[in-house]
């Protein structure tokens, strides 16, 4: 039986859905793409659809929410950034 590679047809119409959506869900997309690439995601998702590698980080930083991040960021102690510790589910945000 002949192999079929169905792997050009997928990446063309992942690339049609992808120029149909609005910025957001773009930004949302390439996120969640890098997510589930896995290590280097981020610089073959940006490479593949063709956007800067802060959009598709920002996506990601998007989906995964406000929560707290190992590495340090200097803020005022007058007024802290407002995080979440620990990643349980949010009622609120049904996540």
């Amino acid at each position: 039986m002949k192999k079929v590679d169905f792997t050009y047809d997928i990446d063309k119409h992942k690339m049609f859905i992808y120029s149909q959506m609005p910025e957001r869900l773009k930004r949302l997309y390439v996120g969640l793409e890098a997510m589930k690439a896995g290590y280097n995601g981020v610089a073959e998702v940006s490479e593949q659809f063709d956007v800067h590698k802060h959009t598709v980080r920002r996506g990601k930083k998007e989906l995964i929410g406000n929560y707290k991040n190992a590495g340090r960021e200097w803020e005022t102690s007058k007024h802290p950034k407002e995080v979440k510790v620990y990643d349980f589910i949010d009622k609120e945000l049904g996540k």
